[in-house]
């Protein structure tokens, strides 16, 4: 706490503020940096739905409907990149590797939603 105190008081902050705002700033770090975790494994379950997705363009068969080997073979391939780009943001928040599949499938579904055009829906 004291190097936090002394970069405050160099700043100019009132001594009478400094402790508080130190005390403050501890309390508060977990959760800070548990929404900095969540951010980042949300951006990442977005960028893994796009690297799916540019998987089968590369592929040129994006307008075949997916068969189950398929959708599991890219939602192994969306998982493994989660894994390789969020590591240990993945482990300190706990995700079971059945969850970040489920995670990454659930993108994926949201993304394609998202590029079919309103009224062409297939039945």
């Amino acid at each position: 706490m004291d190097d936090w105190t002394q970069v405050l008081a160099a700043l100019g902050v009132p001594a009478l503020w400094v402790t508080p705002l130190v005390l403050l700033a501890r309390a508060a770090w977990p959760e800070v940096l548990h929404a900095l975790r969540v951010w980042r494994v949300d951006r990442g379950l977005t960028r893994a739905a796009g690297f799916m997705h540019s998987l089968r363009v590369a592929a040129g068969n994006t307008s075949a409907p997916l068969t189950d080997p398929e959708l599991q073979a890219l939602v192994t391939r969306g998982a493994a990149y989660m894994v390789a780009r969020l590591g240990g943001t993945l482990d300190a928040l706990k995700i079971p590797p059945m969850d970040l599949r489920d995670m990454v499938q659930g993108q994926y579904g949201e993304l394609l939603a998202g590029l079919v055009p309103a009224g062409k829906v297939a039945a």
